[in-house]
């Protein structure tokens, strides 16, 4: 319990604060005395100068203290500061890292009793901490009346006697400017680089163009992050090289990133639009015209050994370009989705048209459609050519000779003449379909059954499959005697991969269910075979 409400303060302290014992209670917003020598990573969260600033006037202040104290029992709005700390990586594979948030208000807060349900409540340095029971899980302690702090107390014990401590990460933090941005980020790499070296695969085994980016551990000593949100142009990420030297490599290594970043872009747009010429055409001239600005305006600068990528003068540009590419990569997919629904819906009207004809047929002939055969019942003409009158291609059906196999000199000039009932929005192709039958014995499309009709479903039509949408791959020829051969051992090896999550069916009464791919295969069979006895329900699927 305690744990899961932890996380809830981490929700309700979206605008954090830092940790600070009663007798550094009014410590500034970067306060180095907390954070232990065998810190790597420090984060500072301000969000007193957020909702201080104008521009955050329309804010629902009201609704977030609201929420915060019904949830949790602390106000939200009245966070000044938040500071969160991650200790070195263990050596004990079963040790979780240390780590702890901590939260600082402008008033006295108290905790709701749900949060601390289930805890221990014990003391620490004088004052309440909340534990689990075990030593691995986070605690809550209570430094004062204006302080939270959530983390592991082994590494919480560590903050407490950290006082005069020093460290890279506390010098970069001391350099650090702007008491006003509302993120600082601070990494220093140098105590964990061994472990980096350790973890990454070595260098043959990655590909040829990410090499580069194998000895990026050894050649940063620190990175640090800057963000206002209501000042961007004092924005910055600056990386710290060990020396010269490899502030020259990483700066290679940062413009190959721009440059490779720059490409797999284009290659997934592009093959979200690879059948939209017209967009591809000005995808293709857009970058042709601003691809090379925008890969220069994001390039670091490089002084010394510390390379900056800053927001500045280009941070307005770069905000509209990163805007209008959020919204199009969210449009591409939404547009595919709409695309896609729009797709599925026609394939089941086809699909709903097909079997239409079916029943219409057996009405005339009493058994449903199969393969035209000859004499010596080898089979001609795909059932599909014998529906052609009921879905009004009298026409074509007569064009066709009946006593003729389907790719014979005549009937196969009268191949690319598909109807659109037989054609798959899904498959560019004017000769062949993916409206597929089952064949084999039980099926509706059993080669020994001459002539099948509704006394011949005992599982009910409304349980028997007559026909499928297969896998492009699967597509047949729409007039040749051909359809999906039922494998027991895999009976959806051939449907499922033309959209995603399953495939269309329609069943014997008419009606078209979209079937997850899911389905596991005995349940396939069983709504295959018509007479089995053993029926599946399709709508659990």
């Amino acid at each position: 319990m305690l744990k899961k409400s932890l996380l809830t303060i981490l929700f309700a302290t979206i605008v954090a604060t830092t940790l600070t014992p009663a007798e550094a209670q009014e410590a500034a917003f970067k306060d180095t005395k907390l954070i232990p020598s065998s810190a790597i990573a420090a984060v500072f969260l301000n969000p007193k100068a957020l909702l201080d600033d104008p521009t955050m006037e329309l804010m629902p202040r009201e609704l977030l203290s609201a929420l915060g104290k019904k949830e949790i029992g602390v106000d939200p709005c009245e966070i000044e500061t938040a500071m969160l700390l991650m200790d070195n990586v263990d050596d004990d594979p079963g040790r979780p890292p240390g780590f702890s948030v901590t939260i600082r208000f402008s008033s006295e807060q108290t905790l709701n009793d749900r949060i601390l349900d289930g805890a221990e409540k014990d003391e620490l340095r004088g004052k309440p901490i909340y534990r689990t029971g075990s030593e691995y899980e986070p605690v809550i302690y209570l430094p004062n009346n204006k302080t939270i702090v959530f983390g592991m107390e082994s590494f919480i014990n560590k903050m407490l006697s950290a006082k005069g401590a020093k460290s890279g990460l506390i010098d970069l933090v001391n350099n650090s400017q702007g008491d006003k941005d509302h993120v600082n980020v601070f990494l220093n790499v140098e105590p964990v680089r061994g472990f980096l070296d350790d973890n990454l695969p070595p260098a043959n085994q990655i590909p040829l163009p990410f090499q580069s980016f194998r000895s990026l551990p050894d050649e940063i000593e620190s990175a640090s992050l800057r963000m206002s949100f209501t000042n961007q142009e004092s924005n910055y990420l600056k990386l710290n090289a060990t020396d010269e030297e490899a502030g020259e490599k990483v700066m290679q290594t940062m413009e190959q990133a721009l440059s490779m970043g720059r490409g797999m872009l284009m290659s997934t747009i592009a093959n979200e639009l690879s059948n939209q010429p017209e967009l591809m055409n000005a995808l293709e001239a857009y970058d042709d015209r601003a691809g090379d600005k925008i890969e220069e305006m994001l390039k670091p600068e490089l002084e010394g050994r510390t390379l900056t990528f800053k927001g500045g003068d280009n941070q307005a540009q770069l905000s509209s370009v990163a805007v209008v590419g959020t919204l199009v990569g969210m449009l591409l997919p939404a547009v595919q989705q709409v695309r896609g629904a729009a797709r599925r819906t026609q394939s089941m009207n086809n699909m709903r048209q097909i079997c239409l004809a079916s029943l219409n047929y057996e009405s005339a002939y009493m058994k449903f459609p199969s393969n035209i055969v000859d004499e010596d019942g080898k089979p001609l003409l795909s059932w599909r050519v014998a529906i052609l009158p009921f879905i009004e291609q009298n026409a074509l059906y007569n064009e066709f000779h009946l006593d003729e196999p389907w790719d014979s000199d005549h009937n196969i000039k009268l191949l690319d003449r598909m109807p659109a009932t037989f054609r798959s929005p899904n498959v560019d192709s004017d000769t062949k379909t993916v409206y597929l039958g089952f064949e084999g014995e039980g099926t509706m499309q059993d080669p020994d059954e001459k002539k099948l009709g509704f006394g011949d479903i005992t599982d009910g039509s409304s349980n028997t499959i007559l026909a499928v949408e297969a896998n492009e791959n699967a597509a047949i020829e729409w007039s040749k005697p051909q359809d999906l051969e039922l494998d027991k051992d895999r009976p959806g090896k051939d449907v499922g991969d033309l959209r995603p999550g399953g495939f269309n069916v329609v069943l014997c009464d008419g009606s078209v269910h979209f079937v997850s791919s899911d389905i596991d295969g005995e349940t396939l069979i069983n709504l295959i075979l018509r007479a089995d006895g053993n029926i599946a329900n399709i709508n659990n699927w």
